[in-house]
């Protein structure tokens, strides 16, 4: 839990560096809320254009402001060419790019517009897997998003795995088509930072932890709509890679794809696990792991585990 901590703490750093020195017409164009003034609620609006439109409600009075802003040295400038009413404090106001917020001091209070969760569908999902008889248990698999928030088991529990009881299926490399795993919707999230999963490779017996970065160029994809054609449905569709795949395997091996309907998949990243000091369940549970099936055992008995092949 400790390197989470420290994990999140650096990805939030580099988060807030790189949107502080980022293109206006790029990375800062977006809807805002403001958070933290009390009793002050406004809306925020900033066009790739360099145009601006805000609104602003405190008690029983509201405003309304629109016109251009600007980035330099960090800040956001915003020059009103139309105010009405409480619109007046958006004259010449300053704001401190740092990271998804805009950080500005209203009413006495330090205030954030906090940029809003604009993805092209509800939810981004998150998936796993495992080769033929490499069983899996996931304990954990946490997300820290762009906005360093946290979303604590996302996913847990088994992970998608086939396990022919005639020993005849072949668990050594990645399968040549990737499936989705088995995982859950991660609602409310923004674009992925980090994703960190412990995990129990039962084969073994061994329980390994890995922390995954998600790189620019993956998020970039995962908002990108594709003209795919659908064989099922016999029709071309705009689709979009939503869901990050992982597969874990036996040496503490996790390796990603990202993938999405009728569209092929696109490797990430690879990742080696470390071995958890603690063992499994944090060592409650006295070294002990989750029970191999009949049918994976029977193949590790007589086939062994082919490391090195993932």
């Amino acid at each position: 839990m400790k390197g989470l901590i420290i994990w999140i703490a650096l990805l939030a750093l580099s988060g807030c560096a790189s949107l502080a020195h980022s293109n206006p017409t790029t990375e800062l164009a977006a809807n805002y809320s403001l958070r933290g003034v009390m009793e002050m609620g406004s809306q925020l609006r900033l066009e790739a254009n360099g145009t601006f439109e805000a609104n602003l409600f405190y008690g029983a009075a509201d405003g309304y402001a629109k016109g251009t802003w600007k980035q330099a040295n960090g800040q956001v400038v915003l020059s009103p060419s139309k105010t009405l009413g409480l619109g007046e404090i958006f004259k010449d106001m300053e704001m401190q790019a740092d990271g998804f917020c805009l950080r500005v001091e209203l009413n006495g209070s330090n205030g954030c517009y906090l940029r809003n969760v604009e993805l092209p569908y509800d939810a981004w999902s998150l998936g796993f897997f495992a080769p033929n008889y490499m069983e899996v248990w996931i304990e954990t698999a946490d997300v820290v998003d762009v906005r360093e928030r946290v979303f604590r088991r996302a996913v847990s529990g088994v992970a998608a795995i086939q396990t022919p009881k005639d020993l005849q299926g072949d668990p050594t490399g990645w399968p040549e088509r990737i499936a989705g795993g088995k995982g859950k919707y991660v609602r409310g999230a923004d674009l992925p930072r980090l994703v960190y999963v412990r995990w129990q490779s039962l084969v073994e017996p061994q329980t390994y932890e890995a922390y995954i970065v998600v790189p620019e160029a993956t998020r970039r994809a995962m908002v990108i709509g594709e003209k795919a054609f659908c064989q099922a449905d016999a029709k071309w569709i705009t689709g979009h890679r939503e869901r990050l795949t992982v597969g874990l395997a036996p040496g503490g091996i996790a390796k990603v794809w990202l993938k999405g309907p009728c569209l092929p998949p696109i490797e990430v990243t690879r990742v080696q696990g470390e071995i958890v000091k603690k063992g499994p369940y944090g060592g409650t549970s006295e070294g002990k792991h989750r029970p191999l099936s009949e049918t994976s055992k029977a193949y590790i008995e007589k086939y062994g585990i082919p490391y090195g092949s993932w």
